[in-house]
């Protein structure tokens, strides 16, 4: 078995991987309106790529990210939350067998996508890949961090 600081550390690094891009796309945002080809953009048009990511997280996630995952959905969320989170939960609760190729397919698609817009020249291209693909992705990771969390706790 592993200690609970050893669990909360993976913890911290699924959040930091996952939700710490999205929460910073601030950051991203400054360079991309001071560098080409991006600087043709907006700055409205530049925040759908970061919106899109995390609005996609908040829609699909199990749980909001500055509450502890070790709660149970029921003390988390409203009744109208749960009812929006129910989509990844539902997936991996019915088809236990496939949460681990789930995770680490999220896994994939989320790195493969990031890397995959270094590429990118359009903005279309940036909101399909870091905003889309990162989004659900990432959502997915979560999730199943989340139901992670309460299957150690319960252990």
């Amino acid at each position: 078995t592993t200690s609970p600081s050893a669990d909360a550390a993976s913890l911290n690094l699924y959040d930091l991987c996952t939700q710490g891009y999205s929460f910073c796309f601030a950051t991203t945002l400054v360079y991309l309106e001071n560098h080409p080809p991006w600087n043709r953009y907006s700055v409205s048009q530049l925040s759908a790529v970061g919106t899109t990511q995390l609005g996609l997280e908040y829609i699909f996630r199990a749980s909001s990210p500055p509450l502890t995952s070790f709660c149970s959905m029921r003390d988390v969320l409203t009744p109208g939350e749960r009812a929006r989170s129910r989509l990844a939960v539902t997936v991996y609760r019915r088809y236990p067998e496939w949460v681990r190729t789930i995770l680490w397919t999220s896994v994939v698609i989320s790195c493969s996508s990031m890397l995959l817009s270094s590429w990118a020249t359009e903005l279309w291209q940036l909101i399909v890949l870091q905003g889309v693909l990162c989004g659900i992705s990432n959502t997915l990771i979560c999730t199943s961090r989340s139901l992670l969390a309460r299957w150690r706790s319960r252990r």
